[in-house]
């Protein structure tokens, strides 16, 4: 969709806590800031969450710089992924440069982040999240302890992979081994909620969070259901690039904005729409977007 379209989306919806946005990869976008800015100042956004692979690090440095100046509301937080050491990095997202990359991304980011604390401006975050998959497992717990020493970053999660891979040689990972990667993970985990929450979460507090969260994906590998009921459909609904809308990435698309003069809302309240919101009670899925959405 163009700009004026996805403005005109926009101007279909009201208020609007989290803006996520997703790709592919969002900072190929020229206008990504522009659609950002359309959400704020229409949906009165404060919060944005951007996945990116680290591909432009000049860009994402001046996204992160503009964003933070649109109010001293706004929140951003920067998501990178890696899978693994340089090696297994670039060989999972066939790019020669795709790790080299995340660093130089981050370390942009760091000289931001260096700058607004020395002025004591509020600062954006700064997380990476490492997908998990039979193929990576033995790389996880070194991986993180490499990042914690080197790349300044605010937390560093795993995520399971969600549904089935493009790549078949892609599995998801056994409950068990997933298990006691968490496990083995802890001291990582606590290192950086102890530097952002110091005094203010005990360490019980602090292992019950990460004790419901690992918990949820451990007992979904095993076939179980989320620990908390999905709210796709209610809190959390997708607009794609061409503007299919779905309740949730893993649902069938339940209609087009195009279709209805861009009125977000004739699609999500339409009949089909209801019916796959029907389905979503009792979904269990390892999609960590919509977990996290849902607590």
């Amino acid at each position: 969709m163009s700009l004026d379209e996805i403005k005109h989306v926009a101007e279909s919806l009201g208020r609007i806590d989290r803006l996520w946005i997703s790709g592919g990869e969002p900072l190929v976008r020229s206008d990504l800031l522009e659609i950002c800015r359309a959400f704020h100042e229409t949906n009165h956004v404060r919060n944005i969450f951007l996945p990116t692979n680290g591909s432009f690090p000049q860009r994402v440095a001046e996204f992160a710089e503009a964003i933070m100046n649109f109010s001293s509301e706004m929140t951003l937080q920067i998501m990178f992924s890696l899978e693994g050491g340089e090696e297994v990095h670039n060989h999972t997202h066939n790019h020669a440069n795709a790790f080299s990359n995340v660093v130089a991304s981050i370390n942009a980011l760091k000289r931001i982040r260096l700058r607004r604390l020395r002025n004591k401006e509020k600062l954006f975050s700064v997380s990476m999240n490492t997908v998990v998959t039979d193929q990576n497992l033995s790389d996880v717990l070194p991986l993180m302890n490499w990042v914690k020493e080197n790349l300044w970053v605010d937390i560093h999660t795993f995520t399971p992979v969600r549904g089935s891979a493009l790549d078949p040689n892609y599995s998801l990972v056994d409950a068990n081994a997933f298990e006691d990667l968490a496990r083995q993970a802890q001291p990582v985990f606590k290192h950086y909620l102890k530097r952002k929450f110091g005094s203010q979460v005990t360490p019980e507090e602090m292992q019950q969070g990460l004790d419901a969260r690992y918990g949820t994906w451990i007992n979904v590998l095993r076939g179980g259901a989320l620990t908390k009921p999905c709210l796709a459909g209610k809190r959390i609904g997708v607009l794609e690039p061409n503007g299919d809308v779905r309740v949730c990435e893993l649902k069938p698309v339940v209609g087009n904005v195009r279709e209805t003069g861009y009125d977000f809302g004739q699609v999500w309240n339409s009949p089909n729409a209801n019916a796959v919101k029907a389905t979503v009670p009792g979904c269990a899925c390892t999609h960590g977007c919509f977990i996290s959405a849902s607590s």
